[in-house]
C-alpha cells in the first residue's frame, strides 16, 4: 500500500514538473519573440525613411511586432505587461506619426520618377530631330519650310528637355532635404521609445530567469545612442555637402 502511494506521488510530481516545463517553454518562446519584436521595432523606426511601405515584407514585419507583443498579455506578470504595453504604445504612435510625416517624401519620389520618364522621352524626341537634321543635310535638300519645321521641333524638345532636367534637379534636392529632416525625426522618435525599451527588455529577461543590470544596460544604450547620433550627423553632413544645401 505504501509503495503504491509513493509511486502515485512520484507520478503526480512528474506530471506536475512536465506541465511546469511545458508552461515555461511556452512562456520562454513568447518572451524571446517579444524581445525580438522590440528590437525589430527600434530598427523599423530608424529605417522608415528608406523603407518601402507598400512591400509585403515591411507590412509583415510591422504586423509580427504587434502579434508578438500582444502574446505577452497572456503569459506575463503585471510588471512585464505594463512595461511591454508602454513600449508597444509608444512604437505604434511613433510609427503612425512618422508614416504621416513621410507622405510628402512619397510625393516627391513620384515626381522625380515622372520627371525622369518625361526627360527620357523628350531626349529621345530631341535626338530623333537631330537625326532628321543630319539626313536633311546629307540629302542636300533645300526645302526651307521642312528645315524650319525640323529645326523648330528640335529647339522645342531641347528646351523642354532642359526644363525637365532643371526641375528634376530641384525636386531631387528638395527630396534630399526632406529625407534628412525625416531621418532626424526618426532618430528622435527612436530615442524616445528607446527609453521604454530598457525596462521592457529587463522585465522580459526577469521572466525567463535571465536578469540583467538595468542601470548598466541603460548606460550601454546611452553610449550606443551617442555613437549613432555621431554617425547620423556625419552621414547628413556628407549628403548636405553633395546636395550643396
Amino acid at each position: 500500500m505504501g509503495n503504491n502511494k509513493r509511486l502515485l506521488d512520484q507520478l503526480n510530481h512528474d506530471a506536475t514538473e512536465r506541465a511546469r516545463e511545458r508552461q515555461m517553454s511556452i512562456r520562454r518562446e513568447v518572451y524571446l519573440k517579444a524581445a525580438e519584436a522590440i528590437s525589430k521595432a527600434y530598427t523599423i523606426i530608424m529605417g522608415l525613411p528608406q523603407a518601402d511601405l507598400q512591400s509585403s515584407s515591411w507590412k509583415k514585419d510591422v504586423n509580427s511586432i504587434s502579434e508578438s507583443l500582444m502574446k505577452v498579455h497572456v503569459v506575463g506578470t503585471d510588471d512585464t505587461v505594463n512595461a511591454v504595453t508602454r513600449f508597444s504604445s509608444a512604437f505604434s504612435n511613433a510609427l503612425l506619426e512618422l508614416t504621416e510625416s513621410r507622405l510628402p517624401l512619397e510625393q516627391l519620389k513620384a515626381r522625380i520618377d515622372s520627371l525622369s520618364d518625361l526627360s527620357l522621352k523628350s531626349a529621345q524626341e530631341r535626338d530623333r530631330y537631330i537625326a532628321l537634321m543630319g539626313e536633311y543635310n546629307l540629302k542636300g535638300v533645300t526645302d526651307q519650310r521642312l528645315w524650319e519645321t525640323i529645326n523648330n521641333s528640335y529647339e522645342f524638345e531641347a528646351k523642354r528637355n532642359k526644363e525637365y532636367a532643371d526641375e528634376h534637379m530641384l525636386v531631387l534636392q528638395e527630396h534630399g532635404v526632406f529625407l534628412m529632416g525625416l531621418m532626424k525625426d526618426c532618430y528622435k522618435k527612436a530615442i524616445e521609445i528607446g527609453y521604454l525599451l530598457v525596462p521592457a527588455l529587463c522585465a522580459i529577461r526577469n521572466e525567463i530567469d535571465m536578469p540583467i543590470d538595468a542601470d548598466g544596460y541603460r548606460s550601454l544604450m546611452e553610449e550606443t545612442r551617442a555613437e549613432m547620433e555621431i554617425s547620423l550627423n556625419r552621414f547628413i553632413d556628407n549628403i548636405q555637402s553633395k546636395l550643396n544645401v
